[in-house]
């Protein structure tokens, strides 16, 4: 624990690496690609989605995470991390849980689903709004109730 409080983006490297190796098993085993036809179950689905956007949009998060680590309090520090990554992830299941049930209906094939949510995302006129409200520094509350959360 104290060497995760030390450097927590080795939190995201290790969901980041524990992914890829899930997603190379899973590919082994199956002979397939999870992305690939036929459509795997859902579980199945959303857990390779899950497995995708760990191992390969964690690493992208790094300088962030170290970023809240450092401006957190020691004893808060891996919860700041975890906290971070969990809120990240969960944008993400959203997305996924929209783009397998897409899939699992047979309304849009996944790479054409997640497409058409790309193309909607830059189209959305708010967006650079959303851009700047996203890259602005936050304060974090050191002793407040807002910094010992729910």
């Amino acid at each position: 624990m104290r060497l995760l409080a030390a450097r927590p983006e080795r939190l995201a490297l290790a969901l980041a690496v524990l992914s890829w190796g899930w997603m190379l098993a899973h590919a082994m085993v199956a002979r397939r690609f999870a992305c690939c036809a036929p459509a795997p179950a859902w579980p199945e689905d959303l857990l390779a989605w899950l497995a995708m956007i760990a191992a390969m949009m964690l690493p992208t998060k790094l300088a962030q995470l170290r970023d809240v680590a450092a401006r957190s309090y020691r004893a808060r520090r891996v919860r700041a991390a975890v906290a971070y990554v969990l809120g990240y992830l969960a944008w993400w299941l959203a997305l996924g849980i929209a783009a397998c049930l897409a899939r699992q209906l047979g309304v849009l094939p996944g790479a054409t689903a997640c497409a058409l949510f790309a193309a909607a995302w830059v189209l959305v006129p708010a967006r650079a709004l959303w851009r700047r409200r996203c890259h602005r520094r936050i304060p974090l509350h050191p002793t407040t109730w807002r910094a010992a959360g729910p």
